[in-house]
């Protein structure tokens, strides 16, 4: 029942701050309590509840305010979630490449001059850290978030990031591994950019599907795997 009655109190509470500036104090827990009917102690926990959704902001002897950190509440949830859920990096791998071909369609169609100036100044740094595997990794990850804001849907890009958060770090580690990845990577990348100037559907597609190849992921990581069995018989 009290479980209900937060809930309850926490949705009247969301539809009422909808709309107010980031930043506005709300009323005191006695007046917002009163105001609802409910015990200070439900009226905390509905509170709480909205502030692990990013919308509301708690600040002990100082108030309770409006808050707009939903986006990065929702990352971080969905890492939590992907993190602990038993889907193995393949899996993942292969969500996040019909991700990117998704972003890639909307890029391609809706990206501006500006967005294309971007791209291409991230490319030309990457092409400038080709020996500096940590500053490319990372290049290369503004590449894909600014390749998300091309399609100007605020959705892609917190989507990527959180998916960049769980499987690249393994990912790097490949391209540490086989510096050639690097030289097909731009390949690619420079396609990506191509196909967005050309307004090509098709060819964005088709790069997104060799950029994330999930038979070329494995067989690096098959790679690997050999690689370490023999240095430990070597050993």
């Amino acid at each position: 029942m009290a479980d209900f009655l937060y809930n309850n109190i926490a949705q009247q509470l969301e539809k009422e701050i909808q709309g107010l500036p980031e930043g506005t104090r709300l009323p005191s827990e006695r007046d917002m309590a009163q105001k609802y009917g409910v015990s200070r102690n439900v009226l905390r926990e509905a509170v709480r509840l909205l502030s692990e959704k990013g919308l509301l902001n708690s600040q002990p002897g100082r108030g309770i305010y409006v808050a707009n950190d939903s986006k990065g509440k929702f990352a971080d949830r969905l890492e939590e979630l992907l993190l602990h859920s038993d889907s193995g990096l393949a899996e993942m791998v292969e969500v996040r490449e019909s991700l990117e071909m998704a972003i890639v369609e909307k890029a391609v169609l809706k990206a501006s001059d500006a967005d294309v100036r971007d791209l291409m100044r991230l490319y030309q740094a990457m092409e400038a850290a080709r020996d500096d595997v940590e500053g490319f990794n990372r290049l290369d990850r503004e590449f894909h978030v600014q390749l998300a804001k091309c399609t100007h849907n605020t959705i892609f890009p917190i989507l990527i990031n959180a998916f960049f958060q769980i499987t690249d770090e393994k990912l790097f580690l490949l391209t540490e591994l086989f510096p050639g990845r690097i030289d097909s990577a731009q390949r690619e990348h420079r396609r990506f950019v191509e196909a967005i100037l050309n307004r090509d559907v098709e060819e964005g597609r088709a790069v997104a599907r060799k950029h994330f190849s999930i038979s070329d992921l494995l067989a690096h990581m098959q790679q690997q795997e050999k690689i370490d069995k023999n240095r430990g018989a070597n050993m």
